[in-house]
């Protein structure tokens, strides 16, 4: 496990462990709608926790930002999106 900065390539493919669940995605996707993860993308400002196996781990319910990162790729709700994930 290591400190490093998120990539702030639009195009970059990154790999996210949230909660413990994987999650394959572009950076664009992510910066799109997410100040959260824009901030990250940001050079030189934000450093997050870089797992071994080289995810970008993040505390949160993985389940609930499977939702969320659907939203982020299509802007459209799913009907599966769950109360939890919209908190």
């Amino acid at each position: 496990m290591k400190v490093a900065k998120f990539p702030s390539d639009s195009a970059e493919v990154v790999q996210l462990n949230i909660g413990g669940q994987y999650y394959q995605t572009t950076v664009a996707t992510l910066t799109g709608c997410s100040a959260y993860f824009s901030l990250l993308a940001e050079k030189n400002r934000v450093s997050t926790t870089v797992l071994d196996d080289g995810s970008y781990f993040i505390d949160r319910d993985g389940e609930a930002f499977g939702s969320l990162l659907s939203y982020m790729r299509t802007w459209h709700f799913s009907s599966t999106l769950t109360a939890a994930a919209v908190v």
